[in-house]
């Protein structure tokens, strides 16, 4: 019926991108372990300008100024909100910028 076409594809980099996702999950249930849920929350969050500010950084890549001014109010947003939660620790801390690192990486190597 020829419903569905096989494409080759590079095993090694299909195994190391879902290596990469497994660690960046098991690190973000990590850091909600923990931390807060609100801290968890702003740590999710954070991973969007830290995806931007990576491939601006490495890649090269331009972003609009409305795209900047989003990632602005938000980047503040996240910076209140981390400020005023009382619930932060080092270990969780670690936790959740491993977390983000992790997780921007696996988003770019997925492009």
């Amino acid at each position: 019926m020829k419903l569905f076409e096989h494409k080759p594809f590079d095993a090694r980099a299909v195994m190391g991108f879902g290596i990469l996702n497994g660690i960046s999950i098991g690190l973000l249930n990590l850091s909600l372990g923990f931390n807060s849920v609100g801290f968890y929350q702003m740590t999710k969050l954070a991973i969007i300008p830290c995806t931007v500010l990576l491939e601006t950084l490495f890649f090269r890549k331009k972003f609009s100024r409305n795209i900047q001014l989003s990632l602005a109010i938000l980047l503040l947003g996240v910076g209140i909100a981390t400020v005023t939660d009382l619930q932060l620790n080092i270990l969780g801390s670690i936790l959740s910028l491993l977390a983000v690192v992790t997780t921007c990486i696996a988003q770019i190597v997925s492009f």
